[in-house]
């Protein structure tokens, strides 16, 4: 692993995952992140929202055959674009990069 993916890695460990409108979980309610895995391999540049991983949380999307309530609890591996993703300190970083992110921490 890269030393440029290393720090993205353990930043976006720290964050919070809220789901944006029109996407496949409840838009506002935190999702979590089971696994803590980020399925990506961040490079010099990157946004934060580059990434994609598997997420945890509540959903109104239905299956063939389902008939239990709504919302339900579900997982899927999801794009970090459909999230606003906030750091540790409460920042939404989900268009910075990593340089753009050091700049706004150390105000």
């Amino acid at each position: 692993m890269g030393e440029i993916n290393k720090l993205y890695q353990e930043i976006i460990g720290k964050c919070k995952f809220i789901p944006k409108p029109d996407e496949w979980f409840i838009e506002g309610i935190e999702v979590v992140c089971p696994d803590k895995c980020n399925y990506f391999d961040y490079e010099n540049g990157d946004k934060f929202n580059s990434g994609w991983g598997l997420f945890e949380g509540y959903t109104y999307e239905t299956f063939e055959g389902f008939d239990g309530e709504l919302p339900r609890l579900d997982s899927e591996t999801s794009s970090f674009e459909e999230f606003f993703i906030y750091d540790e300190f409460g920042n939404e970083i989900s268009e910075l990069t990593l340089k753009k992110y050091y700049k706004l921490i150390k105000k």
